[in-house]
């Protein structure tokens, strides 16, 4: 692919350019590797020395006529969104099934981290009527002993060479089990 540009070249170029033709078919004439973009190359730095090189061919469209140039929008009918009715938020996965609130507890908008333990004795649907245990805190958690114990059972298969993987650590989850309820 030749680097400069011949006097012979430039005039094929400067020709056809002027006639109306495009870089595709000025660069197709001259053949020997020209391109497209190095036609439209050439013809900038032309310009530079030649200001009266046109910069566009006459008779094709600009680009902003190409791209502006758009068919008009038929209108279409306005559509009359009706309002549906909301349908009824149901709980599927836990159903709050209503209790009475047992003697002893203390309610749970009372309970203090650390201080009470907060195992839920009762359901409703207003939150202000469920009691907590209210029990001393095991262990820094959030309940009692007994409720601990109840919450937390210990690892059943304690010993068996499967609970532990090849570099000897226990799996996620083995430490404990949350009660199945």
């Amino acid at each position: 692919m030749p680097a400069y540009w011949s006097e012979d070249e430039k005039d094929i170029v400067l020709d056809m350019w002027r006639k109306g033709e495009t870089a595709v078919a000025i660069a197709e004439t001259l053949g020997n590797g020209r391109t497209r973009n190095s036609v439209l190359g050439y013809l900038h730095r032309l310009r530079k020395e030649m200001p009266d090189v046109p910069k566009k061919t006459e008779g094709r469209p600009t680009r902003e006529k190409r791209f502006h140039a758009r068919p008009k929008r038929i209108s279409r009918p306005k559509v009359i969104k009706v309002a549906k009715e909301p349908l009824p938020v149901i709980n599927a996965f836990t159903p709050i099934v209503e209790q009475e609130a047992p003697v002893e507890g203390i309610p749970y908008f009372e309970t203090r981290r650390f201080h009470h333990c907060t195992y839920i004795l009762n359901t409703s649907r207003d939150a202000h009527k469920i009691k907590c245990c209210g029990g001393t805190p095991f262990r820094n958690s959030s309940w009692c002993r007994k409720h601990y114990h109840e919450v937390f059972t210990e690892r059943t298969n304690r010993g068996k060479p499967d609970d532990h993987s090849r570099f000897g650590k226990v799996r996620a989850g083995e430490g404990s089990r949350l009660r199945q309820m």
